[in-house]
């Protein structure tokens, strides 16, 4: 089986990697793309940047040179519900597009019924509805915007287009994400600003943010506090995610603990 997992930033791969037998590493602008093992399975590891893509067919392009048996879209989200924790985990069972000030369309994902069921026998995670916004939107404005009932809502920016492509190319399409920021908190719109042009985070440019705006410091702190122990939960989730797979396949799981 061959898994190819994708995430916008690299503390969000960051365990992935860590666990992984990685095996080869390639720049592929704006992808970094990494290839290893775990268990039974070839595991390929993507980094995306944030946001949109500079064109579908760049990212089509991937799939058609590593050719996946399954996606799985991974990363960091903001809470639209209450009650939300850090860290805590959502499965998306439905991809919203918050595009202009509204929810312009939306993917069911039809794949993830059987392995969701499965997944939530392992670990602690919640079925949900990933919201994916063009630009930033507060949170009480993106709440109104939600259909009524809509289940344990998380808001990211990559999401919805990775859906897309998947579904359209007819390929298994999983989605996690781990909250980073509960309903009640935004991440400063200034940091924001750590990634370039293709959405990929860039040291230098956090840096100089901090030494303009060290008021930011402290919660930059935090925030990298809590999006560790995300990222470890986003690792969690895909073992377990791949010993599913694995187990579908009729194959010995023979990965590590979490």
């Amino acid at each position: 089986m061959k898994l190819m997992v994708l995430a916008a930033f690299p503390q969000e791969l960051r365990h992935v990697l860590k666990n992984l037998k990685v095996t080869g590493k390639e720049k592929k602008p704006p992808f970094t793309i990494y290839a290893g093992s775990y268990g039974s399975s070839d595991i390929v590891a993507v980094q995306t940047g944030m946001g949109p893509f500079e064109t579908d067919a760049a990212l089509e392009g991937v799939f058609k040179e590593h050719n996946p048996d399954h996606l799985l879209s991974i990363g960091f989200g903001g809470a639209l519900y209450d009650g939300a924790k850090a860290g805590e985990l959502v499965w998306g069972k439905r991809c919203l597009l918050c595009d202009k000030g509204k929810i312009d369309q939306k993917e069911d994902l039809k794949d993830e019924k059987t392995a969701y069921k499965k997944l939530s026998g392992k670990l602690d995670i919640k079925e949900g509805t990933v919201i994916t916004i063009t630009e930033r939107t507060a949170k009480p404005v993106l709440r109104k915007m939600l259909p009524d009932n809509t289940p344990f809502p998380v808001c990211d920016m990559e999401t919805f287009y990775v859906a897309r492509l998947a579904l359209k190319r007819g390929l298994p399409f999983f989605s996690v994400r781990s909250i980073t920021d509960r309903l009640g908190e935004e991440i400063p719109e200034e940091l924001f600003g750590v990634c370039d042009e293709s959405g990929n985070f860039r040291f230098t440019r956090a840096l100089g943010i901090l030494v303009k705006r060290p008021a930011l410091i402290p919660g930059s702190i935090r925030l990298g506090s809590i999006s560790t122990g995300a990222s470890k939960n986003l690792w969690r989730a895909v073992k377990s995610l791949i010993e599913v797979l694995e187990e579908q396949r009729g194959f010995p799981n023979r990965g590590g603990s979490l």
